[in-house]
């Protein structure tokens, strides 16, 4: 699964691919799912990881010029998230 459980919460974990890297600029997405819950926190990585790696799927099919920018933002996530609140 996508959860990693520290001292307040549990967190979101997902390796970007190798090819992607570049243009999200980072190797890993991690982020608190700001809950203690374990049933909870399976939920939201659930519906996070759905969500990203569609995104990887149809940016590893555009061309290069075109996945400078991630359309997953740390806010759209949040609005994920929200919907579980």
């Amino acid at each position: 699964m996508y959860i990693q459980k520290r001292t307040y919460s549990y967190y979101f974990r997902l390796q970007v691919p190798r090819s992607l890297r570049p243009s999200y600029g980072k190797a890993e997405i991690c982020f608190s799912l700001n809950t203690l819950d374990r049933a909870e926190a399976r939920l939201k990585a659930l519906e996070y990881s759905h969500q990203y790696l569609l995104e990887f799927e149809q940016r590893k099919a555009l061309p290069i010029s075109q996945t400078v920018n991630p359309t997953t933002t740390q806010s759209n996530v949040s609005a994920i998230g929200a919907s579980y609140s």
